[in-house]
């Protein structure tokens, strides 16, 4: 059994832009800001400090910026993300990703294809309980979940990300009125509604949608799971506070 290390960095920059490129009427067709956050995800035998500093540094260089004038093309997800891959050595990136609003991202894997797909969190409140855990269970007993849905799709080559973002939102609205405020039991397909039938349940529900590559389900911030309409993984977040000593780290630094 093989295993591959991953380095994690996210920064922050502020700046406008303007999507021409959707119509007049489109709401982001207007000269508007944001608060980015571009994650990278780098391979761990080029070290965490390096791909931290070039992040760092590129995100500076977009900061305060007016994007239109700044990428020399409209500044949509896709081409900002490919500025960012322009610069960043390839074979030390895996993937990066871009938030543009607390709830929504696009995500960039460089290699092999430049694959880009964008993703949606949803919200919504309801009760269940679920009938084949083990006597005195308390996921026997009828409780209730803040739920957060992700729903990610693939976008084409010649696709819009905003475009695609619409047509998700347009997607989840009638699946958010039946969910909000109900009991999932009642619901036909989900009398036994742990996060692995709901995430099913919402693929085949949403599997019109152009190039749907996931489903998560979160019933709390710390447990969920995801499935790609093939396999489902399970996750639960644990967490430990420990001390540690960077005995290889240079003699000035105080990590020593």
């Amino acid at each position: 059994m093989t295993t591959q290390a991953y380095h994690v960095t996210r920064h922050t920059f502020q700046a406008a832009r303007q999507l021409a490129d959707l119509g007049a009427e489109h709401r982001a067709s207007r000269l508007h800001g944001h608060g980015f956050e571009l994650m990278a995800v780098g391979q761990s035998d080029h070290g965490w400090d390096l791909l931290n500093d070039e992040v760092a540094s590129l995100c500076h260089q977009l900061d305060y910026q007016d994007l239109n004038g700044r990428l020399d093309t409209v500044p949509n997800d896709r081409a900002i993300l490919n500025w960012f891959a322009a610069r960043l050595s390839p074979s030390s990136v895996a993937r990066l990703a871009l938030k543009t609003a607390p709830d929504t991202f696009a995500r960039l894997i460089p290699q092999p294809d430049n694959a880009l797909s964008v993703a949606q969190w949803f919200y919504f409140e309801a009760a269940h309980q679920l009938p084949n855990v083990p006597a005195g269970h308390k996921c026997g007993r009828m409780h209730g979940h803040g739920f957060a849905v992700k729903i990610e799709c693939l976008v084409g080559p010649d696709q819009c990300t905003e475009d695609l973002r619409d047509q998700i939102d347009q997607a989840w609205a009638p699946l958010h009125q039946s969910l909000h405020l109900a009991c999932l039991n009642d619901l036909s397909g989900l009398e036994n509604p742990t996060s692995e039938h709901l995430a099913l349940w919402l693929w085949q529900r949403l599997s019109g949608l152009d190039s749907l590559i996931s489903i998560g389900v979160n019933e709390t911030p710390s447990a969920g799971c995801v499935f790609d309409g093939q396999d489902m993984r399970i996750w639960k977040q644990q967490t430990l506070d420990a001390a540690v000593q960077l005995a290889h780290a240079n003699a000035d630094d105080p990590r020593r």
